[in-house]
């Protein structure tokens, strides 16, 4: 069977769908004996930055065996004097093979069939990795050269493939109910890791044949890695996950197998009792076409609260074409998030990711359950002191530890609460039960009432507060209510710190749909700066309505630090406006770009920074053009400017399709080409 890299088909010709460019194909030079990096005379090697470079990243996961041809692409753009109409702004990708170097002229739309047989269509720069029978490892890099001579290329690699006349080396099924045959058939998915593993394979499939759950353990120590990946399929629909919590170390799925692949939609991921999947860093996990949900609903409760970990893929994982449902942090720190589908989860969706392209996210928020005062418990004092008071410091819901502190005329008295898990095997000083079992106890005359146990002790506070602490609050003959309160909220992608596991450099956000969004969109802040972001053809809607936690109207999109060659295009923010803070540092250099963007305003927070570009965005009625800007238009509103946004449709109306303007990038968020003359925005 012909390998095409999205999955194994019947041949490639049946799995490859018309494109709208022909293809050019590469093979290994003529040095290249097999071993990897044997064909190069000398390796490509990517500059050190000094100014900027385009921005790029692979559409494809790397270390795949290809038995006949593999498509292999990469997403990359640059600014070129305000535009990345003309090629994305880029002279030409450049692929390096082995020696072998072939120069990809321009971006075209490729169309195939992903693991679970769906046709898929991804703009970017591709090229045709054909096999010509000779096997080995092979690796490969891309080059991105700028037409703007002051930006410097960027080389990425290598990347290692492998062409060979059969896709595994080795293949088993896993049955719990039949007899194990050695080296065929394993009742467990550890169980045929394991053989894995004894054997050295580099390239296995396992296949699990009979429906259940499945939890999968530790294989051995020290990790084990094969030269490219262990490929877990399903026959049948499966879910992989723990029957039940114990504790958070048995929540651990730490498998000591690097390099694992999860194919295909009949393998569901359940996170219901598994905090998440460990990586060791040797290779980063793959899940292609798989789900993931919390079969407990997105309210679950982790030890009565929030879930301990993140994400549940470690690492930078790889998510292709994958389907989240109710989960929190659905696909953070991703190497790649590609055409993904999120639903009714909480918490960040692709924060930190370093490709994020043509994903659709719908109601995503935390307001519903996790951001919300519950009714927790009442105190108040009726003995014989003339004042008495009670305060907490500490943060929200910390694992380490918060103090309650009651204090009646010159007496007083603390009270230790925490989310650790030690607290809670500890089964005291957790509960809000225990809180008020203190209180009750100390028989000075403090009057406690339990209201709700359901949540923990770390999380209380007085309403209104998001959870924080709280000084002297007089209890004397009146009733104080506490609350319990998780400071959780959203966005869809944020730049943390490098110390939080951020990312600086060389991010793609393009061609996302996200409905139903309650947080910030965009957040673009790292304290080690943010260089070569392309952030284009998104188009989002946030829920619209207020309360205590949901300030729609007041949340932003936002940019702050040091910027170098970042460009946010043709981007809808349906319901959402945009800061630029330069109070907090925001100093953008003169290849950052604001453009051919709708949204409710732009605003400077601080003085106006003319290094930034800002031309030709569209902005609501009620507000006015942001300093330094060019080529503003204002009119209409949410409700006037797009067809359905709080359903998807981000079509422009009749009001915003007169607003043209000539485009900065030649394609929308549909991957359709553009006219010469359009209206701004994703579509």
């Amino acid at each position: 069977m012909a390998g095409f890299g999205f999955g194994y088909g019947p041949s490639l010709a049946s799995r490859v769908r018309p494109a709208t460019t022909r293809l050019a194909g590469i093979v290994p030079g003529a040095g290249w004996t097999g071993i990897a990096g044997s064909g190069f005379q000398s390796v490509p090697v990517d500059p050190v930055r000094t100014v900027g470079k385009p921005a790029m990243r692979m559409l494809v996961p790397p270390n795949q065996v290809y038995t006949d041809r593999m498509l292999v692409g990469v997403y990359a753009g640059a600014n070129n004097g305000g535009t990345l109409i003309d090629n994305m702004g880029l002279e030409k990708v450049v692929v390096h093979y082995e020696g072998h170097t072939i120069d990809i002229a321009e971006p075209s739309l490729q169309s195939f069939n992903d693991a679970n047989g769906n046709p898929v269509t991804y703009f970017g720069w591709w090229i045709e990795l054909r096999r010509d029978g000779r096997d080995g490892a092979a690796n490969l890099y891309f080059e991105a050269v700028p037409k703007d001579p002051e930006l410097q290329r960027r080389v990425m690699g290598p990347y290692a493939f492998f062409p060979k006349a059969v896709p595994h080396d080795y293949a088993v099924a896993v049955a719990p109910s039949q007899p194990v045959v050695a080296g065929a058939r394993y009742q467990s998915v550890t169980a045929a890791l394991t053989y894995m593993r004894s054997v050295e394979a580099h390239h296995p499939l396992i296949t699990i044949t009979e429906p259940g759950l499945y939890d999968i353990l530790n294989t051995g120590s020290p990790a084990y890695l094969g030269a490219g990946y262990c490929t877990i399929a399903a026959d049948v629909p499966v879910t992989i996950g723990k029957a039940a919590y114990t504790n958070d170390s048995n929540a651990i799925m730490r498998i000591n197998y690097e390099g694992l692949r999860f194919r295909g939609e009949n393998i569901t991921f359940d996170l219901k009792n598994v905090s998440y999947m460990r990586n060791e860093g040797l290779r980063d996990l793959w899940f292609d076409g798989v789900k993931f949900i919390n079969s407990d609903g997105r309210y679950h409760l982790w030890r009565k609260g929030k879930r301990p970990i993140p994400q549940f893929g470690d690492g930078s994982p790889w998510y292709t074409e994958c389907d989240f449902f109710n989960v929190s942090y659905a696909a953070c720190r991703s190497s790649l998030l590609r055409g993904s589908k999120m639903r009714e989860g909480f918490n960040d969706v692709a924060t930190d990711g370093a490709c994020v392209i043509g994903n659709r996210v719908d109601d995503w928020d935390s307001t519903p359950d996790w951001h919300k005062d519950v009714d927790a418990m009442t105190v108040r004092y009726v003995g014989p002191e003339a004042t008495a008071t009670l305060a907490l410091a500490g943060g929200n819901d910390v694992s380490s530890v918060r103090t309650f502190t009651a204090r009646w005329g010159a007496n007083s008295a603390t009270f230790q609460v925490s989310a650790s898990e030690a607290y809670y095997l500890a089964g005291t000083n957790y509960d809000v039960s225990d809180v008020v079992a203190w209180l009750n106890g100390l028989g000075v005359g403090f009057e406690a009432t339990l209201i709700d146990d359901s949540r923990r002790a770390s999380a209380l506070s007085l309403p209104g507060l998001k959870g924080i602490g709280f000084g002297q609050v007089s209890v004397k003959n009146t009733t104080l209510l506490l609350v319990t309160e998780f400071d959780v909220h959203a966005d869809f992608w944020q730049q943390n710190s490098i110390a939080g596991g951020g990312i600086v450099e060389n991010v793609i956000i393009a061609e996302n749909t996200v409905v139903g969004m309650v947080g910030q969109d965009i957040f673009i802040k790292g304290g080690d700066g943010a260089k070569d972001f392309l952030v284009l053809n998104n188009a989002f809607w946030n829920k619209i309505g207020e309360s205590v936690y949901a300030t729609n109207s007041g949340t932003a999109s936002q940019v702050q630090q040091n910027h170098s060659h970042v460009v946010i295009a043709h981007n809808t923010w349906a319901s959402q406006q945009f800061n630029l803070r330069t109070q907090d540092t925001y100093n953008p250099d003169r290849f950052c770009l604001f453009a051919n963007n709708v949204l409710r305003r732009i605003n400077w927070l601080g003085p106006a920074d003319a290094d930034l570009k800002i031309a030709d965005n569209h902005i609501f009625d009620g507000w006015t053009a942001p300093a330094l800007g060019a080529g503003t238009t204002i009119a209409g509103n949410y409700d006037t400017l797009f067809v359905d946004p709080a359903n998807g449709d981000f079509t422009p109306t009749a009001l915003l399709q007169g607003m043209t303007r000539a485009p900065k990038v030649g394609h929308d968020r549909k991957r359709k080409k553009r006219a010469e003359s359009c209206p701004p925005g994703a579509d």
